[in-house]
């Protein structure tokens, strides 16, 4: 069932945490869900305490893609460009709050360079921007960017995990040149605190021996994502060190996600 809503995702996770922790009610989220719900439309109550990890799907880094008319083809080539450029580049994502807007902040401060953030509703429009030179820099998932990179539309510099994906293994990480940089998304199921445990496991089990079929990782692989195999309670830390991780950049740099 699609719920959506003028405020996103974080309404529909407000829903689910709401019903019945009976198992029957669950959300597909993603990595934009919690940050939404606990960062920018600050749920009143603690979410993290408020939900239940069950299984934790995949993860994916996002592409760093430039204009073919930007002079840098690696990280380093395009601090130095924007360095040399200050205040001169602008850059994509699909809105204020997205991890694509994230993943540029954190670029920004991590290097000491300048950018201006222009947000689009969805990556697609600002991508279009980008292949017209409009925009010079985006932050997109490998679906988005890498058929306009194969055409030779846009340029792909790093992916924004802390290792190169392994579906892109030509492409550098950012972390080879900013040490420990990561910005990544993922997609779980959670449900309502209070769920019993033998229904949590169950259904934990019963997600990771779907994942693991031929059929679910050759698409999930199409997709530029790696398949994540692990219990609740690793779903939960990893959860944890996202939402950590945007509220360390907001105290460090004072960006508004609203």
């Amino acid at each position: 069932e699609n719920r959506g809503a003028s405020a996103g995702s974080g309404v529909a996770l407000d829903y689910v945490v709401k019903t019945p922790a009976d198992g029957y009610t669950l959300i597909v989220g993603s990595a934009s869900t919690m940050i939404e719900a606990a960062v920018i439309i600050k749920l009143p109550y603690d979410v993290e305490k408020r939900i239940a990890p069950i299984a934790q799907f995949n993860y994916s880094p996002f592409v760093l893609a430039v204009a073919p008319s930007v002079p840098a083809n690696s990280v380093s080539e395009l601090i130095a460009h924007a360095k040399a450029n200050a205040g001169m580049l602008n850059y994509a994502s699909s809105g204020i709050g997205s991890s694509g807007h994230l993943a540029a902040e954190l670029l920004k401060f991590s290097s000491k360079i300048e950018m201006t953030h222009i947000p689009y509703k969805g990556i697609g429009p600002g991508l279009v921007d980008l292949m017209a030179g409009r925009i010079q820099v985006a932050f997109g998932s490998t679906t988005a960017v890498m058929p306009h990179v194969r055409s030779g539309k846009m340029k792909a510099l790093a992916v924004s995990s802390l290792e190169r994906a392994k579906s892109l293994p030509s492409i550098a990480a950012i972390a080879e040149t900013i040490p420990e940089y990561e910005v990544i998304t993922w997609w779980g199921m959670l449900g309502p605190e209070g769920i019993p445990p033998p229904i949590v496991s169950a259904l934990n089990a019963e997600i990771n021996r779907i994942l693991v079929l031929p059929e679910v990782e050759k698409i999930v692989g199409a997709a530029g994502a790696e398949i994540t195999i692990g219990s609740p309670e690793q779903f939960r830390q990893v959860i944890g060190r996202g939402l950590q991780s945007v509220r360390n950049l907001i105290d460090k740099t004072g960006i508004s996600l609203h």
